[in-house]
Formats: C-alpha cells, structure tokens, sequence
C-alpha cells in the first residue's frame, strides 16, 4: 500500500469529498466537489471498474486531495484506495456512523446512497475532529487482519456456547454441573461426553429407571 496515504495534512483544501459504501453487488459512491456540484456512482463489485474510476478520478481533479469515507469494517478496499497518493481515507467506527445517522435522520430510515451522503456531509463538516487512515506495512496489516478473524471466531464460539448452555439448562442440567458452568472449553466437552458414553444416556423420571424395568427372562 502507498505509504503516502493518510500523510497528507487536513489543512489542504480537498477538491472532492466522497461517502463510500460497500455492498455485496456493488459500490456506491457519493461525490461531491469544492463548487458544490454533488454526484452518485454505482460501480460493479469489480477491481478493474473501482481501479479505472480512481484513475479517471485523478485526471479530473489533477492529482488534487480527494477525502475519502468509508466504514472502518471495509477494509478489503484500502489497498486499492492506497495505490493512489491523492486519496485521503478515513474510516468511520460503523457505531458512530450509526449515531451520526440518528441524529440527521431522526426517521431511522436506511439506504445505501443515504449512507454515502451521510459519510460524504461527516468528512466534510467534521475532518478536523477525524483521524486520517495511515498506511501500514505489509505484515502489520496481515496481522489485523488475523486478529478480526479470531475475533469474529471468538464471537461466533461465545454465541454457540450460550445456546448450549441455555438448551443443557432445560433438558441436562447435570451436565452443567459436571462443566462447571463452563460450555466453551473442548477438553470439558470431550469429559461430559466420556461421561455419558460410560453411564449410559440418563433416565427419564417419568418412565423409572433400568432397575424398575423386567427383562423377558424374568417371565
């Protein structure tokens, strides 16, 4: 990634703001320049349609500050923003994005270009409270970007957990007892089911027990 991306002080005058959002299908862009003039742009969910943009982007504004919104959860962009030095990228706490929303749009109403807009007039009227996205080397991003993998996977095995417990609650409560509460950690699920597969499945109170039950020798 351009290293030059991000160093670029907030006190030069951008010659365009842009709100960027990303969707499954496609980006969308909202753009508006130093005169005022305001555009929208629907690119292909294609690197060579966003690469070919950004160039036409650069001509038309000769290499000036173009500032740049998106939210910080969409960083699969940033190394196709950073190959180009006049971008400027700020990257917006999706929560604060939220809050921002509310407070211009009361109604709670949602859409991709309101968004763009919304990320486009937060840049525009707030850069000097924002902190500009810095590039960082090769093996810094690798390992961020392995730190919200594990992250989402520990979200994902806490969630999982919770369920576990909350249906070993209803129906086997003596398991949690025999995990000591504890419906995360693989050793203690391998221990119950040891358990289980040594004493056999528990018994139904309503129907008794083995003991209570005659075998067909017994007649």
């Amino acid at each position: 990634m351009n290293a030059n991306t991000g160093n670029i002080t907030t006190t030069a005058a951008p010659a365009a703001w842009i709100g960027c959002d990303w969707a499954d299908q496609h980006h969308d862009l909202f753009l508006e320049t130093a005169e005022g003039k305001t555009e929208t742009v629907r690119l292909a969910h294609r690197p060579n349609q966003l690469h070919a943009w950004l160039k036409a982007l650069g001509q038309r504004f000769a290499q000036g500050t173009v500032v740049v919104c998106l939210e910080a959860s969409r960083t699969a962009l940033l190394p196709i923003f950073g190959e180009y030095s006049f971008l400027q990228l700020y990257l917006i706490n999706p929560k604060s994005m939220a809050r921002f929303r509310e407070v211009v749009r009361p109604s709670g109403s949602k859409s991709d270009l309101l968004f763009c807009k919304l990320a486009c007039q937060l840049v525009k009227s707030h850069r000097e409270l924002l902190h500009p996205f810095v590039a960082q080397d090769p093996l810094t991003q690798e390992l961020g970007q392995v730190v919200r993998v594990r992250r989402d996977l520990v979200g994902q095995r806490t969630m999982i957990a919770n369920q576990l417990k909350a249906v070993l609650k209803l129906y086997y409560p003596l398991a949690l007892e025999l995990l000591q509460d504890d419906t995360t950690t693989a050793r203690l699920l391998l221990r119950i089911g040891v358990t289980r597969s040594c004493q056999g499945p528990p018994a139904c109170p309503c129907l008794g027990t083995k003991k209570n039950k005659k075998s067909p020798d017994a007649f």
